[in-house]
């Protein structure tokens, strides 16, 4: 992989980044995972960013060099990567601060329990 990889970065804070394979000679198959990041909120509808996946290209190494031989057969793949709401970013946003809000004073409540037994 060359090019930072965070999967938990949204993918608008991203830089690319480019999967290599070096194989040893033909006939060889290969297949990628790929994961998608979080994209940024868009209007739909659809609710879905776009993403273009261009055919792989074919690099040679001659003399410590590589060179493109070419480019696969085949069309860029679309990737159609679903991405929230943008009209509903600030309902989301009040409504995920609010549980975890509750979450932590569950938590507290639950320690505070706890001592007050003895048990911490």
């Amino acid at each position: 992989m060359f090019g930072p990889v965070d999967r938990e970065r949204p993918a608008p804070d991203c830089a690319p980044s480019l999967a290599a394979v070096e194989a040893g000679g033909p006939p060889f198959a290969l297949a990628l995972p790929l994961h998608a990041r979080y994209p940024a909120p868009c209007s739909g509808p659809p609710l879905v960013d776009r993403v273009r996946l261009p055919p792989p290209r074919l690099l040679v190494r001659c003399g410590g060099e590589w060179v493109e031989a070419g480019e696969a057969a085949g069309e860029a793949l679309e990737w159609l990567v679903p991405c929230g709401d943008a009209q509903a970013a600030g309902r989301t946003e009040a409504v995920t601060r609010a549980a975890t809000l509750a979450c932590a004073a569950a938590a507290l409540a639950a320690c505070a329990a706890q001592a007050r037994r003895g048990a911490v």
